[in-house]
């Protein structure tokens, strides 16, 4: 199987609610995170299998892009 590439922003964004609603810390945790996210995303043709460390890594790369993002438009404020 491929792994899974995060293809679409709506993907991104059902990672991040999932994160909100759920507010994972535990392996175990961010485990049950991608096995409910891997059910979400399969299709009858593809089935998705996510890891919780990479929906981890992912959430991270995310909020690490956000801070990114926020810093430069807090030092373009005049």
């Amino acid at each position: 199987m491929a792994p899974f590439r995060w293809p679409e922003a709506r993907h991104e964004l059902a990672l991040a609610k999932e994160v909100a609603q759920h507010s994972p810390e535990k392996p175990d945790e961010w485990n049950a995170v991608a096995k409910r996210l891997g059910k979400a995303f399969s299709t009858d043709s593809c089935s998705v299998e996510l890891k919780g460390r990479g929906c981890r890594e992912k959430m991270d790369r995310i909020l690490t892009k956000y801070k990114e993002e926020d810093m430069k438009g807090l030092k373009r404020a005049p």
